[in-house]
This record gives structure tokens, sequence and C-alpha cells, in this order.
């Protein structure tokens, strides 16, 4: 069971390295849009921009000190956007 595990996490890994620029555009186009439908991800997948306007930007005053404070608490050695390595035996 390890090694199939093991052997999954290094290649989720490579399937991730490999579309890295295309996760990255989807989450900014979320980011920026909020949902995304089936057309809107093969737009951006194809390198089009999306033909509609992005959703105005509004956060609570909170949201700041709410990022701040998970960044704080976030676990030793885990960096967003980093997957930690499965661990030992």
């Amino acid at each position: 069971v390890r090694r199939i595990v093991n052997e999954n996490y290094i290649r989720a890994k490579q399937i991730v390295a490999e579309h890295l620029e295309k996760l990255k555009a989807l989450a900014e186009a979320l980011l920026e849009y909020e949902t995304l439908d089936g057309p809107d991800i093969d737009l951006l997948l194809g390198g089009k921009p999306l033909g509609r306007p992005p959703v105005p930007r509004t956060r609570p005053e909170s949201h700041d000190k709410y990022v701040k404070k998970e960044t704080q608490d976030a676990k030793p050695g885990f960096l967003p956007g980093r997957l930690p390595e499965p661990e030992k035996a």
C-alpha cells in the first residue's frame, strides 16, 4: 500500500508541475470572476480572455487580518501551493 501511495504521490506532483501554468490561469480567473463554467475553462486553457467583466472586488476589513493569521498559524514546512512530502515509515 505504501508503495502505491508514494508512486501516485510522485505521479500527482509531476502532473501538477506539467500543468502549473494552466492551474495558475484557472486560479487567477476564479479569483477574478468567482465562478467558471465549461466554456470559460475552454477559453482560458486555449489562452483566450473571457468575454465578460470580472466580479467587483469587495471584501470585509477583517479579511486581511484573517489571511495574516491563517498564514502565521500554518504548519511549519508547509507553504501555500506546495504539497507536503508523504510520511516515511
